[in-house]
């Protein structure tokens, strides 16, 4: 045959294929209004085990591994539409959350609310903090553990901290204490970052600095600025902090990079402006809270998860998003401690939660997947 001729055949094969996946659906509905008759799992591990077997079989050698790769894709399609149809299980722990979530949705924005954040006053979390908050009280702490504690440990009813930036990304610290600690996510906010450095009055140019201090974020977001220069970095536990050292320390020359707001608040010098290395420069800062607490306007979830080691098993369940027609916007890895390198993986979908389809989705995630972890509708 010539090329021509194959591609009528297929189109031929795939008319009748699509005829044939359309019965198959009808089925799979019939199959999941027993189920909801008879309280019966959608997912069923022996019967899909059987089912993939049975394909490979069908494959023969040439072919076993594509006929399990197309059944598992039909598969997950299938159980799509049967939890689409059944919807969230009231049983479903993760559902019992997310209910809750909702019925905490009240004004959280209230005058005296007490935020922790990471660092002093002119650290880019309290600018967060105040542009999340229209008149919060301010509790500063050292470390970003201390904010996730005191927020676990009601001290503070929310803590604000940094999670992404769009240049030098993930904020590993932080995103390894929401995973340990489980605080849940109620708000994000976008924050445009423009690093400045400062030094004391006496600093007249870039020639008489001994050292640069910074978050370690920040040195990253300014790292070829620091190697153009020819400038040495050590990394402090916050920007406002940088500024608060260098304007203390009188026997070395140190310069910070921190906002520029902070050298009228620690008398420092402005030596240069905007010394990220990238103008679009955003870091993304998360509301955090112990209670589930999911607003009305809330676009993005964020989940945490692991598969089973297998051939596609992460694939499988990221099709689950694609059938249902939610957008993937971020996916992390990170090992699990004590395991033989396995991962855990965070992820941030478009949606929301009062969505009742979307909600079936998500609540299906967590009885296929393994260590679910619901961090949040925000």
């Amino acid at each position: 045959m010539d090329l021509q001729q194959c591609r009528d055949r297929i189109d031929e094969l795939d008319r009748e294929l699509a005829a044939l996946f359309i019965e198959r659906m009808e089925t799979v509905q019939d199959v999941a209004r027993y189920k909801l008759a008879h309280g019966l799992p959608v997912y069923q591990r022996d019967r899909e085990d059987a089912v993939l077997e049975k394909a490979a079989r069908h494959g023969g050698e040439r072919y076993d591994r594509e006929m399990r790769a197309l059944f598992a894709n039909i598969m997950d399609i299938s159980k799509a539409r049967q939890q689409q149809m059944i919807g969230a299980r009231l049983e479903n722990p993760v559902s019992e959350v997310i209910a809750q979530g909702m019925a905490n949705a009240g004004p959280i924005d209230r005058p005296g609310v007490r935020v922790g954040c990471q660092g002093v006053e002119g650290a880019y979390s309290s600018i967060a903090c105040a542009r999340l908050f229209a008149q919060p009280e301010t509790v500063y702490y050292k470390r970003f553990a201390d904010v996730v504690r005191a927020v676990m440990d009601e001290e503070v009813a929310f803590g604000v901290l940094p999670i992404q930036n769009s240049s030098a990304g993930c904020v590993d610290e932080v995103f390894g204490l929401l995973l340990q600690y489980n605080p849940y996510i109620c708000r994000s906010l976008k924050v445009e970052i423009r690093h400045a450095l400062l030094a004391r009055p006496e600093v007249k140019s870039l020639a008489e600095i001994e050292q640069v201090i910074s978050h370690e974020q920040a040195l990253a977001q300014c790292a070829g600025y620091l190697e153009n220069h020819g400038l040495s970095a050590e990394a402090v536990r916050n920007t406002a902090v940088a500024a608060r050292m260098a304007a203390e320390e009188k026997q070395k020359k140190l310069a910070a990079i921190c906002s520029e707001e902070n050298a009228a608040r620690y008398g420092l010098r402005i030596l240069q402006r905007d010394i990220q290395d990238f103008d679009y420069n955003f870091t993304q800062f998360l509301c955090i809270c112990k209670r589930p607490l999911i607003l009305p306007d809330s676009r993005t979830i964020s989940l945490s998860f692991s598969v089973a080691n297998e051939v596609g098993s992460l694939h499988r369940v990221l099709t689950t998003f694609a059938v249902n027609g939610m957008n993937l916007t971020k996916i992390e890895s990170s090992p699990i401690p004590g395991t033989d390198f396995e991962y855990q993986f965070t992820l941030d979908v478009q949606g929301n939660l009062r969505d009742e389809k979307t909600c079936a989705v998500i609540c299906a995630l967590s009885e296929i997947t393994r260590n679910f972890q619901f961090l949040g509708n925000y």
